[in-house]
């Protein structure tokens, strides 16, 4: 049954939580299929932060290494924004970096210019720069949007969501 949006049921479990209808869709042949924004369940579940529906879907076959860097990358980003969780953000954007790192067919795309809206800061590039990022929780937020912008495009609505918050919360 499809929504307006193209969600599947898989993308209403990932964006509940619901890991053990999930896996008893997957095993009835339900097929991961991107909705009208390009997401996948798994990015969804990502952008939602169940990190133990992301780590069972990036644990499947049918999941590349590209797939599996971007949902940990992603995650990342929501345990900064959503859960409030750095360490949680450092540890997930480390297995995304260790991941490319392994495999030199997937460096960590080249960002554009410099946005002033993002206080021109840059994604960091190597471990020691996302040690760096711990110190500074205005980093982490940045680092989380340029990752989130990237992944998911600049006019996906998380993306616009997670601006509007930002203003609020440093503006008021």
């Amino acid at each position: 049954m499809y929504k307006t949006q193209g969600n599947t049921a898989l993308h209403d479990c990932a964006e509940s939580g619901s890991l053990d209808i999930m896996k008893l869709l997957l095993k009835h042949g339900a097929k991961m299929e991107k909705d009208a924004y390009g997401m996948t369940p798994l990015m969804a579940a990502s952008v939602a932060g169940f990190s133990k529906i992301v780590e069972f879907l990036i644990g499947r076959q049918e999941c590349t290494k590209h797939e599996r860097i971007d949902a940990l990358e992603l995650l990342g980003a929501t345990y900064v924004d959503k859960k409030r969780d750095m360490l949680g953000a450092i540890n997930f954007w480390r297995q995304a970096m260790e991941d490319r790192s392994n495999d030199p067919s997937l460096p960590k795309p080249k960002q554009g210019s410099q946005v002033a809206a993002y206080e021109n800061s840059e994604e960091v590039t190597n471990l020691d720069e996302l040690d760096e990022l711990i110190s500074d929780p205005d980093d982490m937020r940045m680092q989380a949007l340029l990752v989130r912008e990237r992944i998911l495009g600049p006019a996906h609505p998380v993306i616009l969501y997670t601006l509007q918050r930002c203003i609020i919360c440093r503006y008021g």
